[in-house]
């Protein structure tokens, strides 16, 4: 279970033809969205050291955000209501919690994943 960690990317092939971005499309953001309530483990799991997007796909896709520009491809959102951040990393480190204590992985494992996802938020979500 340790070698799992942070490995996983996401990836919708049957949307690559749409003409939303992944954030915009109700089914993706019902299937995070469900997921996190369910308790899947995302921060565990999901690889989000540079470049990956799954972090942010997660982020985008559980928030309520708008689209404010886009530059070189890249979609520069904000976060509408700012109190869902702290929902969503409730939820996220609740979720990473249990599945630590429900799998005896070392605490130090869970400290690692929380520093790199702190890291991240400061890299990805300047002045939240």
């Amino acid at each position: 279970m340790i070698k799992k960690r942070n490995t996983i990317e996401i990836y919708f092939p049957e949307y690559q033809l749409d003409y939303q971005e992944m954030y915009e499309i109700s089914e993706i953001r019902n299937r995070f969205t469900t997921s996190m309530i369910k308790g899947i483990p995302w921060f565990y799991f999901l690889n989000f050291e540079e470049p990956s997007i799954s972090l942010k796909l997660l982020f985008s896709c559980t928030c309520d955000v708008q689209l404010l520009n886009v530059e070189d491809e890249k979609h520069l959102l904000e976060i509408r209501q700012k109190e869902q951040i702290s929902y969503w990393l409730t939820m996220n480190f609740h979720n990473l919690n249990s599945f630590i204590d429900s799998n005896d992985i070392p605490e130090e494992i869970n400290k690692e994943i929380s520093e790199s996802i702190f890291d991240w938020l400061k890299k990805n979500l300047i002045g939240f």
